[in-house]
């Protein structure tokens, strides 16, 4: 006979999806620098097209926050497509 007990669900919560971290390329305690990868914003974007592009990936400012675990701020920025060095302070 089967059992008509319900099935046991899962009442955990999924993990919270971490952000790649930046590889940090120079730093002091007043600033820092940050290698950014190409499609990948600097800043959050208002506009992103997620029918072509998909969800927005995290972006550099969050992630160098993350791994520095300090609240930093762009001194400039690169656009999305572009990669290189970001300075941070």
């Amino acid at each position: 006979l089967a059992s008509t007990r319900p099935l046991a669900t899962s009442t955990t919560a999924p993990a919270p999806v971490q952000a790649p971290r930046v590889r940090v390329l120079a730093r002091c305690e007043r600033w820092a620098v940050v290698d950014k990868p190409a499609a990948v914003p600097s800043h959050t974007v208002a506009r992103w097209d997620r029918r072509v592009r998909g969800p927005p990936p995290v972006p550099v400012l969050q992630r160098a926050r993350d791994t520095l675990g300090a609240r930093v701020n762009l001194v400039h920025r690169l656009d999305c497509g572009a990669s290189g060095a970001l300075l941070l302070a």
